[in-house]
Order: structure tokens, then sequence, then C-alpha cells
């Protein structure tokens, strides 16, 4: 899948087609999904980033739907490497850039976002208090 996920961006990366892009992006978060699966965490967020730095100010509902799922699984990929700091900084820069867009799906990666960053804070205080 990874290497589908690849030729996807290989091939398409460079078109500017609004569902070509969708589909580019897309193709970088279900790469990084795959990653993380395979336990590669640190791969996993290298794609995310791309995937944040290629598309970050598309304006695109579908496209700002899967960087806000690459951000979200950024974050998640860093609480799996135990760096609950960073991960709940990069939930907080998801509800703080999308948390006003009114797209289903960016709407879900939101909540996501809200529920990863509540997960761990309460994870982090409960250590604290121990």
């Amino acid at each position: 899948a990874i290497k589908v996920y690849e030729e996807v961006v290989s091939r398409f990366g460079e078109d500017n087609s609004p569902g070509v892009r969708e589909a580019v992006a897309q193709a970088l978060v279900n790469k990084g999904v795959a990653l993380a699966l395979k336990d590669k965490s640190g791969e996993a967020i290298k794609v995310c980033e791309e995937a944040v730095s290629r598309f970050g100010e598309d304006t695109s509902p579908g496209v700002r739907e899967m960087v806000a799922r690459a951000l979200v699984l950024k974050g998640s990929a860093l609480a799996l490497k135990d760096k609950r700091g960073e991960a709940i900084k990069v939930y907080e820069e998801v509800v703080n850039r999308f948390g006003a867009d009114a797209s289903p799906g960016v709407r879900e990666a939101v909540a996501m976002a809200r529920r990863g960053k509540e997960i761990l804070t309460r994870r982090k205080e409960t250590l604290t208090r121990q």
C-alpha cells in the first residue's frame, strides 16, 4: 500500500487540479497511517509534515480535511513516541487552525484533536500526581 501511495504522489504531485490535489493529500495521509501501523512513527510524522507543508494553505474543503487529519495523525504518532507535550501542541494547532471550519470532515478531525489532547492532558495530570 505504501508503494501505491508513493506512486500517486510521484505521478500526480505537481498537478494543481483541485480533485487531484485532494487525492495526493489523501495518499500522503494514508501513507502516514500505513507507516504508523507498521510501528514507524518517525516516518509517519515526516509524511504528515510533508502533507501540511505541501497543502497547508489550500482552501479546498477536501484538502483542508486531509491537512487536519495529517496533523491529528502527527499528534497521535508523537504520543506513541512518548512525546506528549509535542502531541498536545499539535492537537492545539488543529483546534486553533480549523476549529471554526464548518466542513464535516474537518469538524471530525477537530473533534479527534480535542479528544487526543484531553486524553494526553488527563494522563499527564495522573502521572504528575503519582
